[in-house]
């Protein structure tokens, strides 16, 4: 009775653990911090914009998933750029000696959108960035 017994919670394990092995395969392998914020740094245009691009790279979200929750009011590049400051904000804070210059360099950048649909797009932004926090490779 006991091995029938051992066997069917084995049973009733076995599906969860295909689960969460299969879920495991999908995880991206993460990177050192100091790595993909060098990349980070490294991929930012002349004028301070980041291109949405640059996502493949730092996460296992291809571009049209991260063009796809783009809110209509801005371009790929505008979101992009939005997304890499509040990941920097939010995920990087102990290292805001490092990338502070950068991001005042794309809050320029930004600044012709105008107040309320700028504070909009951070706000989504930041959410995106904790929406998808498993995606990314740090």
């Amino acid at each position: 009775m006991e091995v029938v017994e051992e066997r069917a919670k084995e049973e009733a394990v076995r599906p969860m653990k295909e689960r969460i092995e299969q879920k495991t395969k999908l995880l991206p392998l993460k990177k050192p911090l100091g790595e993909i914020l060098n990349l980070i740094i490294s991929r930012q245009q002349f004028n301070g914009s980041w291109e949405i691009s640059i996502f493949p790279e730092i996460s296992s979200l291809n571009v049209d998933q991260v063009n796809q929750l783009r809110p209509e009011f801005v371009t790929p590049v505008i979101w992009g750029t939005a997304i890499i400051v509040a990941l920097l904000e939010n995920r990087f804070t102990q290292e805001r000696d490092i990338w502070e210059m950068v991001v005042r360099k794309s809050k320029i950048f930004l600044r012709d959108l105008g107040k309320s649909k700028l504070e909009e797009l951070f706000k989504l932004a930041k959410q995106f960035s904790e929406d998808f926090r498993d995606s990314f490779l740090f």
